[in-house]
């Protein structure tokens, strides 16, 4: 699902992290965004970013659908 906003004001950082999170952003990110924020860090929000490593996870294929679910 793709959804665009238009805000008519110009919005800080820690605002924009809210409204993030209330679009349905996950806890974790939210937080380690605000500590980003908080130190400065620029180009703080790696939303859309590429993932360089993930942890190779067990997962089960549902009969059904075809998901696949992770067990571990």
């Amino acid at each position: 699902m793709h959804i665009y906003i238009k805000i008519d004001k110009e919005l800080n950082d820690m605002e924009i992290n809210k409204l993030q999170f209330l679009l349905g952003d996950d806890c974790t990110r939210v937080k380690i965004n605000m500590w980003r924020i908080e130190r400065k860090i620029p180009y703080w929000n790696k939303l859309f970013h590429k993932v360089l490593y993930r942890k190779k996870r067990k997962v089960i294929e549902c009969y059904y659908c075809g998901n696949k679910i992770p067990i571990d």
